[in-house]
């Protein structure tokens, strides 16, 4: 009877239901030998030693320091630097070989010579009519050979030979003028080609500008890094040597570690209900040895307790 009671007292707990678990800590202590922990003392005793001595001193930023240009370098971004007024001068000496060799050159009155020329080719043509044994000298001489100066005959034969003269030297300039004109075409068709490289030769003081500044910014930028670097340097260097320090002192561990957990315990009801099983088995239990001796009547109370543990 005392058994069931308690039972249903048990029943009646508020966390017998089984929800809202708690949680048991453990804590485990691990103690070095005496002969680890003697050195791990001497490591640390060492590394405040160092720390003592450091603290302060870490001296100047150790990295490499950008190397000043030579002379050479500085000479040759002089002789660029001196060479682009005159790749601009060049550049506009192209600009309009360009342009006039696609356009002007198909003129053939752009070429100032050209009257000149045509006045070259047609004389040999004007002395073979006009000079003393020419072809009107010879007309006149037959004239007055056969007794009909200023006759019709004559006047006949001396204007064809004039016309024949009109018509060499109009033939004679039509043909150089031709001539001119092709060559103009043959330079319209170089300069088409040659076109691109001009222009890519344009960009060429640009280039060499940009090649000199490319160079001087790149000696400024090592340099400004360089300076960065060694700021941050001197900003952190009283930290280094206790950072070290720290490093060694909790990195290191001390003479034990503490290792603390938490997990799930039995809950009230779990342990309630291992309770009343314990109790209901010890109690079985020694009902039944009480019978045969009264002194295990208290085996009933150590199952229920262990039930609970």
């Amino acid at each position: 009877m005392f058994a069931a009671e308690k039972y249903r007292e048990w029943l009646k707990h508020p966390g017998f239901n089984g929800g809202g678990g708690r949680t048991k800590s453990t804590n485990i202590t691990q103690n070095y030998s005496p002969e680890e922990a003697a050195r791990r003392s001497l490591v640390m005793d060492e590394a405040k030693l160092i720390y003592d001595a450091n603290k302060g001193q870490m001296g100047a930023y150790p990295g490499a320091q950008p190397i000043a240009p030579s002379q050479e370098t500085l000479s040759a971004e002089n002789y660029l630097r001196a060479l682009v007024p005159g790749q601009v001068q060049n550049v506009a000496s192209l600009n309009n070989a360009v342009n006039f060799g696609l356009g002007n050159v198909l003129d053939v009155n752009s070429n100032p010579y050209m009257p000149s020329a045509i006045q070259a080719g047609i004389r040999p043509i004007t002395q073979s009519y006009m000079d003393p044994n020419g072809v009107m000298s010879q007309i006149r001489q037959g004239a007055v050979e056969a007794g009909g100066v200023g006759g019709s005959r004559q006047g006949i034969a001396e204007g064809v030979a004039a016309g024949r003269y009109a018509q060499a030297v109009g033939d004679t300039a039509a043909k150089m003028a031709n001539e001119q004109y092709g060559m103009g075409l043959d330079t319209f068709e170089k300069t088409m080609m040659f076109a691109p490289s001009a222009m890519q030769a344009g960009m060429m003081p640009a280039q060499t500008l940009a090649n000199v500044g490319a160079s001087t910014e790149g000696r400024l930028a090592d340099q400004a890094a360089w300076e960065e670097q060694r700021k941050l340097w001197e900003m952190n260097a009283p930290w280094m040597p206790l950072q070290n320090y720290a490093n060694i002192v909790y990195g290191g561990g001390s003479a034990g570690s503490t290792t603390t957990g938490t997990g799930p315990g039995k809950t009230t009801g779990q342990q309630l209900l291992g309770g009343v099983s314990g109790g209901l088995a010890g109690a079985s239990l020694g009902t039944a040895l009480s019978l045969s001796n009264p002194m295990t009547a208290g085996l009933a109370g150590l199952g229920a307790l262990a039930g609970f543990l």
